[in-house]
């Protein structure tokens, strides 16, 4: 009996305590708020001055890195349709780059036209940071196994586009707005044949309405297509190369 009184006297208490805690708490709700419209504009001395004290040293750093000679470039490089000096050098650069980070023999690349975003790189020394006005979108580098039929369908959209940077390994030939002749490793295109091929992961993906590459066997090489490029630049510029570019018909828009 006494167990028993113990343990309702208890139940009790703890009852009685949290009655009392919970009636002690206030709540407050906001009755009333006051909203004002800040202009951020040259008009702000103080905070900007604060602010631009706090980035100095980052903004340094990074100017520093970005400003970071890689190469010498000898002739000025352009990016033109359906070929052009600067779209031919960033394919051939993947070429490279992909099969020797793949260790798989790469046929050819393509660089979609858009993804280099300035019209020229002028004779001289080659920035990392130029590189980056180059090539700023985040894509990677990727090597896809295509049969020979998707890649005619494919070469008849490049040149609906006018023509897109294409690398060494293959020669594409238009008449108007029709394929007039398509050429992998200096032979005819083989419709059932599978040909591999190096291309940002944007195009692999479907971009720019390329569907023929989606669902492909690929192999993801884990490195930024600005990244490869940076690369490329740097072991030139440590060789003591001088980078020209080259226009040799691989293709032609008639």
């Amino acid at each position: 009996m006494t167990k028993h009184l113990i343990l309702r006297f208890s139940y009790m208490l703890t009852v009685l305590s949290i009655l009392f805690l919970t009636s002690c708490y206030t709540l407050y709700q906001p009755v009333k708020s006051d909203g004002s419209y800040v202009r951020i504009d040259h008009r702000i001395t103080g905070e900007s001055e604060a602010i631009n004290m706090l980035i100095k040293p980052y903004k340094q750093q990074l100017e520093s890195e970005m400003n970071t000679v890689l190469a010498m470039i000898g002739t000025e490089l352009n990016r033109q349709k359906p070929e052009s000096t600067l779209g031919n050098l960033v394919a051939d650069i993947l070429l490279v780059k992909a099969a020797e980070i793949s260790g798989k023999k790469v046929d050819f690349a393509i660089q979609n036209y858009g993804g280099l975003r300035i019209g020229q790189i002028p004779a001289g020394p080659i920035t990392k940071g130029k590189v980056f006005e180059l090539m700023p979108f985040e894509n990677y580098l990727m090597v896809v196994e295509v049969p020979g039929s998707d890649l005619v369908q494919f070469a008849k959209k490049m040149i609906e586009y006018g023509g897109w940077p294409v690398s060494e390994g293959i020669k594409i030939t238009g008449k108007g707005q029709e394929l007039d002749g398509l050429e992998i490793g200096g032979q005819p295109i083989i419709a059932d044949k599978i040909y591999t091929v190096a291309m940002p992961d944007y195009i692999a993906d479907g971009g720019d309405n390329c569907i023929y590459f989606v669902g492909k066997p690929r192999i993801n090489t884990g490195e930024l297509i600005r990244d490869v490029l940076v690369k490329w630049f740097e072991d030139q510029g440590k060789s003591g190369d001088i980078i020209r570019g080259k226009l040799d018909g691989r293709f032609i828009l008639n």
